[in-house]
């Protein structure tokens, strides 16, 4: 009787951290989610897509794109809300 070896194949996952970071970077722009005038879910959104960078980096993670992503949208969402705080209010 043959004993079947199994190789544990090298699947890489996705890091949920730049997930998160993707995720909370779409509502950190204003027309999105209101909430993002407040400056906190951008910000949350930077630390997130950090973190997912780094865990791509150090982890060999899929998810790159999505972090850079999640970087994007929070800094387009501190800008917009720059804008509207300072020449709509």
């Amino acid at each position: 009787m043959e004993e079947k070896i199994t190789k544990k194949e090298n699947i890489q996952s996705y890091s949920g951290w730049a997930i998160g970071g993707f995720i909370v970077g779409l509502f950190s722009i204003p027309i999105l989610s209101p909430l993002a005038v407040t400056g906190a879910i951008p910000v949350l959104a930077i630390i997130l897509s950090g973190m997912g960078l780094s865990q791509v980096k150090k982890k060999n993670k899929k998810g790159r794109g999505l972090a850079i992503a999640g970087l994007l949208f929070a800094i387009i969402g501190i800008i917009y809300t720059g804008y509207i705080l300072f020449f709509v209010v």
